[in-house]
């Protein structure tokens, strides 16, 4: 698997240039055979934050992505495009479809996110705490992408996540989030991240809070969901990426 914090540009098929988008990307490529096999976030200029996710054939390396805007829960942005060897490295192009346009985009992978050392793919856990045992609350796995852009001394964290066994939202078995938070590395790498999930009546109002710190190999700390009254621990550990985007889709 691969993660990576993509740069670029999407422009409409009538080639306006007021029209083009400024494009940044944070993507978890995985060898998952199961839906999701790709999944991360984009960022606006503006610092809105929208889920991407999809999926990654290894053999064509073709990228299929599906976009839920922030702010327009039915507008869907979906996207083919190829990840090849250009000249000065990987490349990102294909075109994008929406309900009101057509056009291409274009990306290459961040040169400022290269010293970026907590960037990437967490796995872990959220474990209720013991006091509430009674009431039969899950441990909850975290699959999390994270990228991080950084605002003087200060980083902004964004990205996604995903449950691939949520029995929550009926004939969803893949319940999608995006994360957003701050990240001081200057307080001990201190971070706050709020988890906000993808609109549906089952999950409308709910939001958990995470506040941690990064470690060598992770992040870990306490989180509390408010709404649903339940807090506890968590601990997650960022997986280094593999060299390279080729691999073998059926592992």
């Amino acid at each position: 698997f691969k993660s990576t914090t993509w740069t670029g540009t999407s422009i409409p098929s009538t080639n306006n240039p007021s029209s083009r988008t400024n494009l940044r990307w944070i993507l978890s490529i995985t060898p998952r055979i199961e839906f999701p096999s790709v999944f991360g976030a984009s960022i606006s200029t503006e610092g809105h934050i929208s889920i991407l996710v999809g999926s990654y054939d290894a053999a064509t390396q073709l990228l299929t992505l599906r976009e839920n805007l922030y702010d327009q829960p039915d507008d869907i942005v979906m996207y083919e495009a190829t990840i090849e060897d250009g000249y000065q490295g990987l490349v990102m192009s294909g075109g994008y479809s929406s309900l009101v346009e057509v056009g291409r985009v274009y990306l290459v992978p961040d040169p400022d996110a290269v010293d970026n050392l907590f960037e990437g793919m967490y796995l872990g856990e959220a474990v209720p705490d013991v006091s509430l045992e009674p009431f039969c609350i899950p441990t909850n796995p975290i699959n999390w992408c994270l990228g991080i852009i950084m605002e003087g001394n200060t980083g902004i964290i964004f990205g996604s996540g995903y449950f691939d066994d949520a029995a929550d939202v009926a004939e969803q078995p893949v319940l999608l989030f995006s994360l957003i938070g701050t990240y001081d590395p200057q307080l001990e790498f201190s971070v706050n991240i709020t988890k906000y999930y993808e609109l549906c009546e089952e999950t409308k109002g709910f939001e958990v809070e995470y506040i941690g710190k990064f470690t060598d190999d992770g992040l870990s700390g306490t989180w509390k969901n408010p709404t649903g009254g339940s807090f506890g621990m968590f601990r997650c550990k960022r997986l280094t990426s593999l060299n390279g985007l080729r691999c073998d889709s059926s592992v």
